[in-house]
């Protein structure tokens, strides 16, 4: 738990609620689909899904593979030291920009059967055409935040404004340092263009590319502070790769209200906007995210 959250800064260690009943944070588990060998502790004959893969279908993939999305909804937060059981399934397969992509959706329960977390992962699995580093891509967006950050209790629209998507608030941004080392402790063992120049540069990139998943993971802090541990039981997180992370990029991680639903005479479910920015602006990483808030921290009830 602590290698992938200390890869992107998070201090918690992705370990939540008290001493008592200590738990994990639910983001952890995009990371085990792919990754199991990431852990320090496994079982010796453990493989991911991912792995497991490759091993009964090597044609099926060309390095460098390259995620494109991630979406996850939050159920439960597993207790630690429990098992978790996962089931993941190639769900669709298709052709965009002559890359050839796959769907893994994958659900995760707890020894008494209790829904966990449900993920859905798309992969660029083999390109027809060749890979290269570009400033940016057509995709690319740039960031318009407002400059003033808005604190936790004053999060919604203000009094007299409507609360169609729109009508914007800024949520404190995070700024992060991608190192090499952030890097590298979040994908090794194994290694990779995600942990060397020298690979990185084999695959046609000018240095070392982190891991897409440090992006979702960074969103995922910012949304647990925004919205409390509540948020590992009852949110959802949709993020899209829009270009490439490099190391020693400086990135600003924040996002904007988008929406908000009441769910109760003393709550609703609050929809952010989220972003991943380096500091020329380029956009990295879009995505969506919602959870629960008390009705109680709204300014306009």
């Amino acid at each position: 738990m602590k290698k992938f959250a200390y890869a992107v800064d998070d201090e918690t260690g992705w370990i939540v609620a008290d001493e008592r009943d200590r738990r994990a944070h639910p983001s952890v588990m995009a990371n085990y689909l792919w990754w199991p060998q990431g852990f320090y502790v496994q079982e010796p004959t453990g493989a991911g899904h991912f792995v497991e893969m490759l091993r009964r279908f090597p044609r099926l993939i060309a390095f460098p593979w390259l995620h494109t999305r991630t979406a996850a909804s939050f159920h439960r937060a597993p207790i630690l030291g429990e098992t978790i059981y996962a089931s993941a399934d190639i769900t669709d397969k298709y052709v965009r920009r002559d890359k050839e992509h796959v769907v893994i959706k994958a659900t995760y329960t707890d020894p008494r059967g209790y829904l966990l977390a449900e993920y859905e992962h798309t992969c660029m699995i083999r390109s027809r055409v060749k890979l290269e580093a570009k400033p940016q891509s057509a995709e690319t967006t740039t960031a318009s935040t407002p400059d003033t950050p808005v604190s936790h209790a004053t999060r919604f629209p203000a009094r007299g404004v409507g609360r169609g998507r729109g009508d914007w608030e800024t949520i404190e941004p995070i700024h992060v340092t991608l190192t090499l080392a952030n890097a590298r402790l979040f994908s090794l063992p194994l290694e990779s263009f995600h942990t060397h120049d020298s690979l990185a540069k084999e695959a046609g990139f000018p240095k070392a590319v982190p891991q897409g998943l440090m992006s979702f993971g960074y969103l995922s802090g910012l949304c647990t502070d925004y919205f409390g541990e509540q948020w590992c039981v009852s949110g959802t997180l949709a993020v899209k790769f829009i270009n490439m992370l490099y190391r020693d990029d400086r990135l600003t991680i924040g996002g904007r209200v988008a929406d908000v639903d009441p769910l109760s005479d003393t709550t609703v479910r609050v929809h952010l906007d989220l972003f991943v920015d380096d500091d020329t602006g380029r956009r990295v990483t879009a995505g969506t995210a919602s959870g629960v808030l008390d009705r109680s921290t709204d300014p306009c009830p």
